[in-house]
């Protein structure tokens, strides 16, 4: 049987392994002056680790990704409301999910309004203040040092606009309805996006539909 020739998974290709070696192999340095030339010798070879694995060609891609995701955005703002519409509350379910993720919320479906308001206060949520104004109404104020919390917007990917807040809106809607189990409306009071100092929004749980005995009528 033929021999197979091929690197085993994992193996480093030579300039990668050789880069790697130099890197470890450094003894450990005593002065000032022998700390100072690690350093420059590692920056060195950290430069030509990157050439070796492909980091550049990821910084690449990146970008490449990145200016798709500045032209989108500006395409969605030159839509009309009901488009805009359309797309930010594809983008709020997703946000809602990361957010849901990245703070470590676990939302179970049930919980009273006063209780959900509460595990979102002992969260991870920077800057975020919560006022209970009723048992079916919340204030929701935040921002970061003045500037919106979006961070598509910190990243320096799009550029500060109303039809960002309409993301926001969607997803704390989202949010709140996994938690109470309820229909929930959300109306931006203001936002830094449009020059106040701080993002306020109002998060009413939408009163149940009553129908007249002859059923006949339905309003809200």
């Amino acid at each position: 049987m033929a021999e197979t020739k091929g690197k085993a998974k994992g193996e480093k290709k030579p300039k990668e392994r050789a880069v790697i070696d130099t890197i470890a192999g450094a003894e450990k340095p005593k002065t000032r002056e022998e700390i100072e030339a690690v350093v420059d010798k590692m920056a060195r070879e950290g430069e030509a680790l990157v050439k070796a694995t492909g980091v550049e060609q990821l910084s690449s891609y990146q970008a490449y990704c990145y200016e798709l995701v500045k032209g989108a955005f500006e395409g969605v703002c030159n839509l009309d409301d009901e488009s805009q519409a359309t797309v930010m509350k594809e983008v709020g379910k997703r946000c809602r999910a990361m957010a849901e993720g990245l703070f470590q919320l676990d939302i179970k479906t049930g919980m009273d309004l006063a209780e959900f308001v509460g595990k979102l206060e002992r969260s991870q949520f920077e800057n975020l203040k919560l006022q209970l104004i009723d048992d079916s109404t919340v204030l929701w104020e935040s921002s970061i040092e003045g500037s919106c919390p979006c961070p598509l917007l910190h990243e320096g990917l799009i550029k500060p606009s109303r039809t960002l807040c309409m993301c926001t809106v969607y997803w704390i809607k989202y949010m709140f309805e996994k938690a109470v189990g309820k229909p929930i409306e959300v109306q931006l009071v203001q936002s830094v996006n449009t020059g106040a100092r701080s993002c306020i929004f109002r998060i009413n749980i939408k009163p149940p539909i009553y129908t007249s005995e002859v059923g006949e009528k339905a309003f809200q």
